[in-house]
């Protein structure tokens, strides 16, 4: 890949790329956060005494929430094999 002048940024995501378990901890801290943000609101809603309502949106949100999240992390594993192939086959091409 030496052929190729990436930038300093692009040479972190190359490196990088490779690594899911960097894909795992976004997963797992999206989960965390969406799950934290349940029992805050779950809380809420019981020292209110109004948590029908209050519960079933925080809950939407969060669900909502977390899927946007799996979903940006997933495609963003998906660029990121793509830049590599991409490079790949350019240093094919360049060492022809």
């Amino acid at each position: 890949m030496d052929r190729i002048p990436f930038t300093e940024q692009e040479k972190k995501i190359l490196g990088r790329s490779g690594d899911f378990r960097i894909l795992r901890r976004y997963r797992e801290s999206a989960i965390a956060v969406s799950l934290l943000f349940c029992l805050l609101f779950l809380g809420i809603g019981i020292a209110t005494q109004s948590w029908i309502p209050l519960c079933v949106c925080a809950v939407l949100y969060a669900l909502l929430t977390l899927a946007e999240k799996l979903a940006y992390a997933n495609a963003l594993a998906g660029y990121k094999s793509i830049i590599v192939k991409l490079a790949n086959r350019l240093n094919e091409l360049k060492q022809k």
